[in-house]
Protein backbone atom coordinates (compact mmCIF):
# COMPACT_ATOMS: atom_id res chain seq x y z
CA UNK A 1 0.00 0.00 0.00
CA UNK A 2 1.25 3.34 -1.13
CA UNK A 3 1.51 6.38 1.37
CA UNK A 4 -1.10 8.49 -0.53
CA UNK A 5 -3.48 4.97 0.36
CA UNK A 6 -2.19 5.27 3.92
CA UNK A 7 -2.91 8.59 4.35
CA UNK A 8 -6.47 8.55 2.85
CA UNK A 9 -7.17 5.38 5.10
CA UNK A 10 -6.12 7.35 8.13
CA UNK A 11 -8.27 10.22 7.16
CA UNK A 12 -10.95 7.86 6.33
CA UNK A 13 -10.64 6.49 10.16
CA UNK A 14 -10.46 9.88 11.54
CA UNK A 15 -13.01 11.11 10.22
CA UNK A 16 -15.29 7.92 11.42
CA UNK A 17 -14.16 8.21 14.51
CA UNK A 18 -15.59 11.95 14.40
CA UNK A 19 -18.84 10.70 13.28
CA UNK A 20 -19.06 8.24 16.19
CA UNK A 21 -17.91 11.16 18.40
CA UNK A 22 -20.99 13.30 17.22
CA UNK A 23 -23.53 10.45 17.35
CA UNK A 24 -22.65 9.38 20.94
CA UNK A 25 -22.54 12.92 21.96
CA UNK A 26 -26.15 13.16 20.75
CA UNK A 27 -27.49 9.68 22.25
CA UNK A 28 -25.87 10.89 25.61
CA UNK A 29 -27.08 13.86 25.41
CA UNK A 30 -30.35 12.99 24.54
CA UNK A 31 -30.49 10.12 27.06
CA UNK A 32 -29.73 12.68 29.98
CA UNK A 33 -32.21 15.01 28.66
CA UNK A 34 -34.74 12.18 29.17
CA UNK A 35 -33.40 11.13 32.63
CA UNK A 36 -33.53 15.24 33.96
CA UNK A 37 -37.28 15.24 32.35
CA UNK A 38 -37.80 11.59 34.27
CA UNK A 39 -36.47 12.73 37.52
CA UNK A 40 -38.02 16.23 37.26
CA UNK A 41 -41.73 14.40 36.93
CA UNK A 42 -41.32 11.90 39.48
CA UNK A 43 -41.26 14.01 42.41
CA UNK A 44 -43.68 16.13 40.82
CA UNK A 45 -45.99 13.60 41.39
CA UNK A 46 -44.51 12.59 44.95
CA UNK A 47 -45.49 16.64 45.89
CA UNK A 48 -49.24 16.15 45.41
CA UNK A 49 -49.01 13.89 48.61
CA UNK A 50 -46.56 15.87 50.68
CA UNK A 51 -47.93 19.48 49.82
CA UNK A 52 -49.12 19.75 53.18
CA UNK A 53 -45.72 18.62 54.88
CA UNK A 54 -42.67 20.73 55.67
CA UNK A 55 -40.80 22.34 52.42
CA UNK A 56 -37.07 20.91 53.60
CA UNK A 57 -38.38 17.86 51.21
CA UNK A 58 -38.55 20.36 48.42
CA UNK A 59 -35.11 21.81 49.15
CA UNK A 60 -33.39 18.04 49.48
CA UNK A 61 -34.56 18.14 46.15
CA UNK A 62 -33.61 21.00 44.58
CA UNK A 63 -30.17 20.84 45.64
CA UNK A 64 -30.08 17.14 44.16
CA UNK A 65 -31.20 18.62 41.11
CA UNK A 66 -28.42 21.37 41.15
CA UNK A 67 -25.93 18.67 41.36
CA UNK A 68 -27.27 16.56 38.56
CA UNK A 69 -27.14 19.20 35.99
CA UNK A 70 -23.95 20.45 37.53
CA UNK A 71 -22.55 17.22 36.49
CA UNK A 72 -24.56 16.94 33.59
CA UNK A 73 -22.56 20.32 32.39
CA UNK A 74 -19.01 18.88 33.37
CA UNK A 75 -19.85 16.18 31.38
CA UNK A 76 -20.99 17.98 28.34
CA UNK A 77 -17.96 20.44 29.14
CA UNK A 78 -15.81 17.20 28.71
CA UNK A 79 -17.15 15.75 26.11
CA UNK A 80 -16.68 19.79 23.90
CA UNK A 81 -13.05 19.75 25.24
CA UNK A 82 -12.40 16.40 23.64
CA UNK A 83 -14.51 17.22 20.56
CA UNK A 84 -12.55 20.33 19.70
CA UNK A 85 -9.30 18.49 20.70
CA UNK A 86 -10.59 16.09 17.82
CA UNK A 87 -11.41 18.76 15.16
CA UNK A 88 -7.89 20.13 15.68
CA UNK A 89 -6.67 16.92 14.72
CA UNK A 90 -8.42 16.70 12.15
CA UNK A 91 -7.55 20.26 10.57
CA UNK A 92 -4.06 19.32 10.84
CA UNK A 93 -4.54 15.87 8.66
CA UNK A 94 -6.51 17.94 6.22
CA UNK A 95 -3.52 20.63 6.05
CA UNK A 96 -0.85 17.95 5.77
CA UNK A 97 -3.15 15.91 3.38
CA UNK A 98 -3.35 19.34 1.23
CA UNK A 99 0.15 20.06 1.21
CA UNK A 100 1.22 16.74 0.44
CA UNK A 101 -1.82 16.46 -2.18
Amino acid sequence: MDQTARRALLWVRRTTILVGLGLVTGVLSSRLSMGQDTEIRAPASQTTRKAAGTSSGSKDRDAQLMKKLDQILANQQTILQKFDAVMEELRIIKVRTTKTG
